[in-house]
Formats: structure tokens, C-alpha cells, sequence
């Protein structure tokens, strides 16, 4: 996808969330693992509002990581390396969403409209600077989209809804998990589980998100 494309699918795909928990009031659903729906929608917004924070920043001047691939990678080591770290991702979930927030699909909709007015504003090749090295913004775009295809349709499931996501987007998923896959040396792993050689497993082939 072109820059403008990325820009246009990430907000029709978090558009269609929004209207997905429309009028949903009952937040204590079970979502995710050990999230409720609020946790999971708090971990899903942090995937439109950290890029906005990132831009705040001035843009770094060190070498940045090669791609997107190469930054899930550093993500996936920080999740299976530190004990504390689900439980930190899973805390600043919890935090995301005020306890108070009724309209979730307004809040959703305020903040895709925030960051795609920055985006648009933005070259696609501005370096931020994120939690595991410098990246240009189109690649860590990747990851965020990443992160709204994988949530929503988790949010969906927990709600007992069907979604498909935008096919671009679905189609830049699947190859961002081919590239994460031969970064991490599981790319074999990778094609013997989808070819039904051996048995897909999280923790041998994709552990992208938890």
C-alpha cells in the first residue's frame, strides 16, 4: 500500500470498531486471556494513540531499525525475555480506558480522526523514535495496523460479532508475519505448520501478539 492508502484503510477498518461496539455497555465482558472488553479496547486504542504520542517527539537523528519486521522482532524479545512485561502491557490496558467513557465509539472515532490528521500531515519517511529503536513512520504504521487487524477481530469475537478486516490490510498482515517469521529464524517453522506438516504452535512458529 501507498502512504495514503495505509492512511485510508487504518481509519475505515477502526471506523467499522467503532460501530462494532456501538451502544456496548457491558465492559466486563471476557475478551482476551485475562482482559475483559475494557482492557482489550484500551489495549486497542493504545494502537492509535501511541503513534500520536511518538509524533510529538522531535524526530531522532540515530540509525534506525531496517523495517517493520526488525522492530517486532526487538517487541517479541522485550515479550518473552522480561517476566513483567505482560503484565505491564496488560496494566497500561487497563489504564487506557477511563472508567467513566460511555460512547466507546466516539472515543474511538475522536482518536483515529487525531491521528489521521497528523499522518496526513507527516512524510512517510519521518523518523520516530519508539520504545525499541528509531523507525521511519510508514513502518511502524505497519505494526499499528498489525495491531488493529489482530484486536478488532478479537473485540469482535468477544462480542459474538463477524468482521473482516480490509482486505489491504489483511494482505500487508500476512506478509509483515512472513518478514517477522524469517527475522526470527521461524520462517521453516512457519511453512511446515501452514502446510500441515506439523502442528501451528504460538511459542515455535508466531507469538506476535498475546
Amino acid at each position: 500500500m501507498n502512504w495514503n492508502e495505509t492512511i485510508a484503510t487504518f481509519r475505515s477498518s477502526a471506523e467499522e470498531i467503532a460501530n462494532l461496539v456501538d451502544g456496548v455497555d457491558d465492559l466486563t465482558l471476557p475478551a482476551l486471556g485475562e482482559w475483559d472488553l475494557a482492557g482489550l479496547i484500551g489495549h486497542y486504542l493504545r494502537a492509535i494513540r501511541t503513534p500520536l504520542e511518538y509524533l510529538t517527539l522531535e524526530p531522532p537523528n540515530d540509525s534506525p531499525l531496517p523495517n517493520a519486521a526488525a522492530y517486532s522482532a526487538s517487541y517479541l524479545a522485550w515479550r518473552t525475555d522480561d517476566p513483567t512485561a505482560d503484565g505491564a502491557v496488560a496494566e497500561r490496558a487497563r489504564r487506557e480506558l477511563d472508567s467513566s467513557e460511555t460512547d466507546l465509539a466516539a472515543l474511538i472515532r475522536g482518536d483515529v480522526a487525531d491521528l489521521v490528521g497528523e499522518l496526513e500531515r507527516q512524510s512517510p519517511s519521518r523518523l520516530i523514535a519508539t520504545r525499541f529503536g528509531s523507525l521511519r513512520l510508514d513502518h511502524y504504521m505497519r505494526t499499528r495496523t498489525m495491531e488493529l487487524v489482530i484486536h478488532g477481530l478479537d473485540i469482535a469475537r468477544a462480542l459474538g460479532e463477524d468482521w473482516e478486516p480490509p482486505q489491504p490490510q489483511l494482505l500487508d498482515v500476512l506478509a509483515l508475519f512472513n518478514e517477522i517469521a524469517i527475522a526470527r529464524g521461524s520462517a521453516v517453522d512457519l511453512v511446515l505448520a501452514l502446510s500441515g506438516r506439523t502442528p501451528p504452535t504460538p511459542d515455535d512458529v508466531l507469538p506476535i501478539l498475546r
